[in-house]
C-alpha cells in the first residue's frame, strides 16, 4: 500500500474507531480492524473473539464487515477529517486487565473490584482504580491505580503535592497526600468533588498509536 493510501486508511481508522458506539464493537475493532490495516500477521479469530465477547460466530463477522465498509467508504468519500502527519490521533483501544491478586486483596476477604474514577465538578475522567476494601471510597492508594498511564505517572510525580483536575477548565482540588498507619504505600486523601462508578469487566479505554 502506497504512504498515501496507507495515510487515508489511517485517517479512516481514526474517525471510525471513535465512532463506535458498543464494547462488542469496540473489541472487533481492537482484535481484528487494527491488526488487519496494520499489517500485523497476527490476530484472534473471529471464532476465539465471538467466544470471548459471548456472542454467536455470525454476529462478529457481521460487526467486522460493518466497519470494513465504513472505512473503505470514508476512503472512497474522501471526506477524512484534515490532520497533520505526526499528530497523535485521538485513539483509544478497550483493554481489559485483572484485578491484582496479593496480601493487599486477599486480607479484605476477596472484596476487590475496579472503579472508575471522574471528577465530580466537570465530569472529566481520571483513572481506573482497583479498590480491595469494603465500603465508600475515601482514599485511594497510586500503586492501585491501574489505568491510563498517563495518569499513572502523573500521579507518582506529585511529589506531595495536591491532585487536581486535569482538565484545564476545571483544574479543581480532588485529593491531597496521606498517611496510612501501618501501610508504607503512596496514598491520597479525597477532599474534592470525586465520582466513583463499578467498572464490572475491568474494561478501560487506553491511548494507542498506529504505525
Amino acid at each position: 500500500m502506497k504512504k498515501d493510501e496507507l495515510y487515508k486508511f489511517q485517517q479512516a481508522l481514526y474517525e471510525v474507531g471513535n465512532s463506535l458506539t458498543s464494547t462488542e464493537q469496540e473489541l472487533v475493532f481492537n482484535e481484528r480492524i487494527i491488526p488487519f490495516y496494520s499489517g500485523k500477521a497476527e490476530s484472534i479469530s473471529l471464532a476465539d473473539l465471538a467466544e470471548v465477547i459471548g456472542i454467536p460466530l455470525v454476529q462478529v463477522a457481521a460487526i467486522e464487515s460493518q466497519i470494513h465498509d465504513k472505512i473503505k467508504e470514508l476512503v472512497r468519500q474522501e471526506t477524512l477529517t484534515p490532520q497533520e502527519v505526526g499528530v497523535e490521533p485521538a485513539l483509544t483501544k478497550l483493554v481489559k486487565f485483572k484485578l491484582k491478586s496479593d496480601g493487599y486483596s486477599s486480607a479484605w476477604g476477596g472484596s476487590s473490584r475496579f472503579l472508575d474514577i471522574s471528577c465530580g465538578a466537570c465530569g472529566q475522567e481520571l483513572f481506573m482504580y482497583q479498590k480491595d476494601a469494603p465500603g465508600n471510597l475515601f482514599k485511594f492508594f497510586v500503586p492501585r491505580i491501574v489505568a491510563p498511564p498517563e495518569m499513572i505517572e502523573k500521579v507518582r510525580n506529585l511529589g506531595g503535592k495536591a491532585l487536581t483536575c486535569p482538565n484545564p477548565q476545571c483544574n479543581t482540588l480532588l485529593a491531597m497526600p496521606t498517611t496510612i498507619v501501618g501501610d508504607d504505600r503512596l496514598a491520597m486523601r479525597i477532599v474534592g468533588p470525586v465520582r466513583n462508578k463499578l467498572n464490572q469487566k475491568g474494561l478501560y479505554p487506553v491511548p494507542i498509536e498506529i504505525t
